[in-house]
């Protein structure tokens, strides 16, 4: 993989989303606020002969009103369509990659949001969401209030360990622009820290990252993030045990491998889809040999054993059904495809 620089024409306009929909939803006035549905987070009990399922995906925020204005797609059907499917499969733990709403302080985007999601909550499914950079649009302190509402893991910390079975989850803060220095700081001397433990750590067998920014990506909308590669991937190639980093950001399904480790942007949960560059400036070689525009998805990761099994699950164009489109097959520090 090279790293050599390239900013799509297409992300300067993207750079000015932000203030945009700032402009326009202040101009809207504020909204009554509404009460919020508590997700799930209790972990169950690991059954170490049955193993059990880990669904992770990331981006079903709604397309907002700046980027309509730019002819992005609104995939309100797609987006209840991965929901349903997650729902269906009933995992035992979900992990949302952020960008859950297009602005975290707008509760009609959280009214969507809790529709579509019904289905895992009546499951009663465990969620444990990390923040993306759409959970920053708006007022700071409104928009947490609101995610703080719905879901427990997230209060009072930006970042967290999650522990299911023989595997370890960091679920990371990417956003470090939008972070303290100091923030910033403390969670990669927690990170450092997590992962010598847990390599340590006999009963551990998998240490899996998430994160909602990309390190590699092909995206002609959003770029992969340099400081993600320096502070999360650097640290993740040092361990044995680190097998899988998962990030969002670009609404399309990727895969990247560094040796042993595999690297999944799974941001196909129902925000515009981007187109991927695969030719001119193409700058990952991507495992997985889909169009340009990819479907949207989620990933199953199926724990057994000292197997760790991950299958990416692609909805049809029509919408109607499932099928894998990837799948990653980690066995106690060896790998196969």
């Amino acid at each position: 993989m090279n790293r050599i620089p390239h900013i799509p024409l297409r992300q300067c306009a993207v750079a000015v989303l932000p203030v945009l929909a700032f402009l326009l939803l202040t101009a809207c006035g504020a909204e009554t606020e509404q009460a919020a549905p508590e997700y799930a987070d209790r972990i169950p009990d690991y059954d170490e002969t049955a193993g059990g399922t880990v669904i992770v995906f990331g981006d079903p925020q709604r397309t907002g009103l700046p980027e309509r204005l730019l002819g992005r797609e609104q995939n309100d059907s797609a987006r209840a369509a991965v929901l349903r499917g997650i729902a269906a499969a009933r995992p035992d733990l979900l992990v949302i990659l952020g960008d859950l709403v297009y602005q975290a302080d707008d509760d009609d985007a959280w009214a969507h949001f809790d529709g579509i999601a019904a289905g895992v909550r009546r499951a009663g499914v465990p969620v444990f969401p990390i923040l993306g950079n759409h959970e920053y649009f708006g007022n700071d302190e409104d928009g947490r209030r609101r995610i703080d509402a719905r879901f427990p893991p997230l209060r009072g910390q930006d970042w967290y360990e999650l522990r299911y079975g023989p595997v370890a989850f960091l679920l990371l803060n990417t956003n470090f622009d939008d972070m303290t220095d100091s923030a910033v700081q403390r969670q990669q001397r927690w990170y450092v820290q997590r992962l010598a433990a847990l390599e340590a750590d006999v009963a551990v067998r998998h240490i899996v990252v998430c994160g909602h920014h990309p390190p590699f990506t092909n995206s002609m909308i959003v770029s992969a993030s340099r400081e993600v590669e320096d502070r999360v991937v650097l640290p993740f190639l040092d361990m044995r045990k680190t097998s899988l980093l998962f990030s969002g950001h670009c609404h399309a399904y990727e895969h990247f491998r560094l040796g042993d480790k595999h690297f999944v942007v799974t941001g196909g949960g129902g925000g515009p889809r981007q187109e991927l560059d695969r030719c001119w400036h193409r700058r990952h070689d991507d495992l997985y040999p889909g169009a340009d525009v990819r479907p949207f998805h989620y990933c199953a990761l199926q724990i057994r054993g000292d197997t760790l099994r991950m299958t990416a699950h692609m909805l049809s164009a029509d919408l109607s059904g499932w099928h894998i489109g990837d799948s990653i097959t980690i066995v106690s520090g060896s790998m196969e495809n």
